[in-house]
């Protein structure tokens, strides 16, 4: 570092040798490069160099050795013709992997060069340039001004590694009436870019899986859209709305793995098993997706070598100890089983789990088989992909439970009795066969949106529960929408057509205090038909 001691500046401090008898007219100092115009037109660039910023075809450093600047530093290949009048150089210092650098040319066009990831190229996608041969000069295009207004990622706020949002809806709301100017649907990378008129703006996002919270942009923040063709690079962190419990299943005492142990998280206030998930081969597990709550955890080794028990090492819920799930966080749980007798597989269980009133196929229910004498547990499985399982034990009476791996179906003990109604569970004999039927907690919505009397393809359709925005979706280009997987609630839904700005709550209402209510019953589907005028 220089200037950072004593006699380092000054007459002490070289200058920047930009080659025989040229001098600058301009220059921006980026995070970890350096671009400068010369006299002559030229742009010259030095520093660091991981995604092209330097604009010479590679990924080399330049400047940190002898021999690298002056006439050994070539100038950036602005395409044929063609000088420069200005230039900027950028890049985030929370994020490795370089920066950007942008000329404006004798011509009044723009070209950008360097790291793309969330599109500050300007070029419609998130490529690097200038960091492989053939990608400056004339084959780098300039910045369409049509492109001017915003570009950017959707991130998750929690995240330690940036993962991103992809598909998530993004909206530029003007700041004077709060009405929808235009928007995006970000891709698979989280990225997003659209064009908006100059003008003042907040950013909205919603995340169409209802896994991340909706909201604005900072609190909010402005974001003003100029005239110029550079579009507005926006950050939009969206915290999740779901938490998790992770660890390991060991045996008790020796410590040794229990590869495919069972872990079911069941809410602790209703009673309900939420989710149900397989360890690994190594013993880890990580039940995901849960409301942030207080939740009991079962540990099942479904081969009956090992005693169940709830955390930490309880044999009932009523002495077990809730563990806290927080939004975006991991609770970490680990649990060790203790090992019990063999019980014997002299005689089998068996039987296909479907879906009430559909008879559809329900795969990955757990199936828990207990001795009706004690309530010992025996055996556990997982249905297959057609909704049969088949388990062994003893010879004996059995009570059955069935639980949703996904949670989108209510758990039940055989024959069709609640959860928390074990004394009215019937039991089943071994060898015998029991097929039961699930009730489903989830419904869905669907329906056309139309302008003018046609199909309207890219709106965007939102289902608004009691808790806020639950999922949203985008219409084909027909104007066909398909909302599944949504909770039994009441719902109100949004429409927007991000390319005209309009909107409308169903039916037709101008607020959400205008809109129509309706509710959405498991397993089934409520026709919503909406116009846009």
């Amino acid at each position: 570092t220089v200037g950072a001691h004593a006699n380092e500046m000054g007459d002490a401090l070289p200058p920047v040798d930009l080659g025989a008898g040229r001098t600058a007219s301009a220059v921006s100092a980026g995070v970890n490069h350096t671009c400068a115009v010369l006299d002559n037109g030229d742009v010259k660039c030095w520093g660091g160099n991981t995604s092209g910023e330097l604009g010479l075809g590679d990924v080399r450093t330049r400047g940190d050795g002898p021999g690298e600047m002056g006439e050994s530093l070539p100038a950036v290949d602005l395409g044929t013709g063609r000088t420069a009048t200005a230039v900027t150089t950028g890049g985030d210092p929370g994020i490795f992997g370089g920066g950007s650098s942008c000329a404006v040319l004798d011509d009044a066009s723009l070209k950008c060069w360097g790291r793309n990831s969330t599109g500050q190229l300007g070029l419609g996608d998130t490529a690097n340039r200038g960091d492989d041969p053939g990608e400056m000069g004339d084959d780098l295009a300039p910045v369409d001004p049509t492109g001017s207004g915003f570009a950017g990622a959707v991130i998750d706020s929690v995240s330690t590694v940036g993962a991103t949002v992809p598909g998530a809806l993004v909206a530029a709301v003007r700041t004077a009436d709060f009405t929808i100017a235009a928007g995006d649907v970000a891709d698979s990378t989280g990225r997003f870019t659209f064009a908006a008129p100059p003008g003042e703006y907040f950013v909205y996002v919603i995340d169409r899986t209802g896994a991340h919270l909706p909201g604005f942009v900072g609190a909010p923040t402005t974001f003003t859209v100029t005239d110029s063709i550079v579009p507005v690079m926006v950050t939009a962190p969206m915290p999740p709305t779901t938490g998790s419990i992770s660890g390991a299943v060991t045996e008790t005492g020796g410590g040794a793995a229990v590869p495919g142990a069972m872990v079911i998280a069941v809410d602790s206030t209703t009673g309900m098993p939420e989710r149900v998930v397989v360890a690994d081969g190594d013993g880890r597990y990580a039940v995901t997706g849960l409301v942030p709550g207080s939740y009991h955890v079962v540990f099942i080794d479904p081969g009956g070598g090992h005693a169940p028990r709830y955390f930490p090492s309880s044999s009932t819920p009523a002495t077990a100890t809730p563990v806290t799930v927080t939004s975006g966080g991991t609770a970490p749980v680990d649990q060790d089983l203790p090992k019990q007798a063999y019980q014997g597989d002299a005689a089998a269980l068996s039987g296909r789990v479907t879906e009430e009133g559909t008879d559809q196929p329900v795969s990955g229910t757990l199936v828990l088989a207990l001795r009706s004498s004690d309530l010992s547990f025996v055996r556990g499985v997982l249905t297959n992909g057609t909704g049969g399982y088949a388990l062994t034990g003893p010879v004996g009476d059995y009570k059955l439970l069935f639980v949703d791996s996904a949670g989108t179906h209510a758990a039940e003990w055989w024959n069709d009795q609640p959860i928390w109604d074990l004394a009215a569970a019937g039991s089943v004999s071994a060898p015998g066969h029991a097929d039961p039927a699930l009730a489903p907690t989830v419904g869905s919505i669907s329906g056309f949106v139309t302008a003018q009397g046609a199909g309207l393809g890219n709106a965007w359709v939102i289902a608004i529960g009691s808790t806020g925005v639950t999922a949203a979706a985008v219409s084909s280009p027909n104007g066909w929408y398909s909302l599944r997987g949504l909770p039994v609630d009441n719902y109100r839904v949004a429409v927007i057509d991000p390319a005209r700005g309009a909107f409308t709550y169903w039916p037709n209402a101008a607020t959400y205090a205008e809109a129509a209510q309706f509710a959405v019953y498991g397993g089934g589907d409520t026709p919503i038909d909406t116009s846009l005028g």
